[in-house]
């Protein structure tokens, strides 16, 4: 069956590994799907999503889809995200949200919305208690569920850790766009890597480009870890012992791995406060100083905690999966809806067909106003040559 799951790809990772831990516990219910993405990148949507290889709602057709995912964050609502609230309205697709968050403040929904989470969706899951809260209260919802992220499942096997040996910090710069942090936070990061490096190994994680070009020239490239690849981070986390940063899904996602984890600056925030909260077994620390967090983190037993967090993760996953076992429901389409195999096949093949012949007029056009644009740039180079100290217009 064909899953389209609202999510991000080359965004932020957080995303990705969310989206990764939904399909996780799906494929561990007994569920076989394809992945098909609703892209949210805020450079593709709104605008042009045909050329990014995910689910375009003017070129495809969206009986194709069997059943459809709001793969977590606090963007399963706003403009990135109406036009698949109506698809969903409009063509009787049945849906789940799961792993939905709030910054914490309060939200409305649009009657759209509101239709669909009430007659369309089978379970809603939410990561912290405010948006629980709101869900069940304000917009008398029942089918709505609390648990932690299931980014905490991103990982196929977790790895216990036995002793502290090697530490990874999540660097984070103040010159990311949107994820960016202010310059006390960016110096006490650097601090915090600089004197950890005199005890441990340490590895310095970047989930941005920005912050990894910028961690390779203070800190050098080797050790760095960052990847476009949101998959390579389980390697990452699985290369250490323990996890420290102010990033909660960086710490979540090395929870996924067996790898204990302590969330920096985890109360000035109330999204990250909010998926904290959920998760008893990650530790909590401030930024008040280096060597006070430096002495928490050496008295931690890691062998310890890691084992907790396996039990609880096992205990964790035996829940969402009869959760979604018990919920999930994708009823065949009613013959209305449906039209012939075959008459359908052939129309989307003609549909297809003239999607193709447009394109094909799209590109001549605009190899016409290549050439044009050539001739044009010689044309001014040679007046430039012979006349130059002639102005153009």
């Amino acid at each position: 069956m064909n899953i389209l799951f609202s999510t991000t790809r080359h965004w932020n990772p957080g995303d990705e590994l969310i989206n990764r831990g939904i399909a996780q516990l799906l494929r561990h219910s007994g569920y076989r799907f394809n992945t098909i993405v609703w892209n949210r990148h805020p450079s593709i949507r709104p605008g042009h999503t045909s050329l990014d290889n995910s689910f375009d709602e003017f070129r495809h057709d969206p009986l194709s889809i069997d059943y459809v995912i709001f793969a977590g964050t606090p963007e399963w609502l706003g403009h990135r995200v109406d036009p698949l609230y109506r698809l969903i309205q409009q063509n009787g697709i049945r849906c789940s949200l799961i792993g939905i968050g709030s910054h914490g403040e309060k939200f409305g929904l649009s009657s759209t919305a509101k239709t669909v989470l009430e007659h369309h969706a089978d379970m809603i899951v939410c990561r912290d208690r405010s948006t629980f809260s709101r869900l069940t209260e304000r917009f008398s919802i029942s089918h709505v569920k609390l648990l932690p992220c299931p980014a905490l499942f991103h990982c196929v096997s977790p790895v216990r850790r036995q002793k502290l040996q090697t530490v990874a910090v999540i660097y984070q710069s103040t010159y990311t766009p949107f994820q960016s942090v202010n310059v006390a936070t960016r110096d006490f990061l650097i601090q915090l890597i600089t004197e950890l490096s005199q005890r441990f190994p340490v590895n310095v994680i970047c989930h941005y480009i920005d912050e990894a070009l910028e961690a390779s020239a203070i800190f050098g490239s080797e050790r760095v870890r960052f990847s476009s690849d949101s998959a390579d981070y389980e390697n990452y986390f699985k290369e250490v012992d323990f996890v420290v940063g102010a990033r909660v899904h960086g710490c979540v996602g090395a929870m996924s791995c067996g790898t204990p984890a302590m969330l920096l600056d985890w109360e000035s925030d109330r999204r990250r406060k909010g998926v904290a909260d959920e998760i008893p077994l990650l530790f909590k620390g401030t930024l008040e100083s280096v060597p006070a967090l430096i002495q928490k983190i050496l008295t931690l037993d890691v062998s310890q905690q890691s084992a907790r967090i396996a039990d609880w993760l096992l205990s964790l996953r035996c829940e969402y999966q009869q959760l979604l076992q018990t919920r999930i429901t994708i009823p065949p389409r009613a013959e209305g809806e449906r039209q012939n195999v075959h008459e359908r096949a052939r129309r989307v093949l003609r549909d297809n067909e003239m999607h193709l012949q447009r394109a094909d007029n799209r590109r001549r056009v605009q190899r016409l106003k290549d050439v044009f644009q050539i001739i044009k740039n010689r044309v001014t180079a040679r007046i430039r040559h012979l006349y130059p100290e002639k102005p153009l217009d």
